[in-house]
C-alpha cells in the first residue's frame, strides 16, 4: 500500500500492527510513482482484511493506494488494485 504522506503511513502501520496484522514499512518502489516514498508491505492473503481496516480508519482515499507486486527473475511486475 503506497501512502500519500508520512503521517498517513505511520498512522496506518501503527493501527494495523495494533489490530494484529503483520505489516512492514518500506520505501515505495520506483515503479510506483506515488505518495511520500513510504509504503506498507503485507501478505496478499491479508489484502481484503487490511483494505477493510483502512476503510474503517476513514483515511482520505487519495492518500493511499493498493498495489500487487510480483517478482520474476529479479524484475518487478506492479499492478494497481482497485
Amino acid at each position: 500500500m503506497a501512502c500519500g504522506n508520512t503521517h498517513v503511513a505511520m498512522k496506518v502501520q501503527k493501527i494495523l500492527n495494533e489490530r494484529g496484522f503483520n505489516v512492514f514499512m518500506m520505501p515505495t518502489l520506483r515503479k510506483i510513482a506515488a505518495g511520500c516514498g513510504l509504503s506498507i508491505r503485507f501478505s496478499s492473503d491479508e489484502l481484503s482484511n487490511i483494505q477493510k481496516s483502512v476503510y474503517e480508519m476513514s483515511i482520505e482515499p487519495s492518500l493511499h493506494q493498493f498495489y500487487k507486486v510480483e517478482t520474476n527473475m529479479g524484475k518487478y511486475k506492479v499492478s494497481q488494485i482497485g
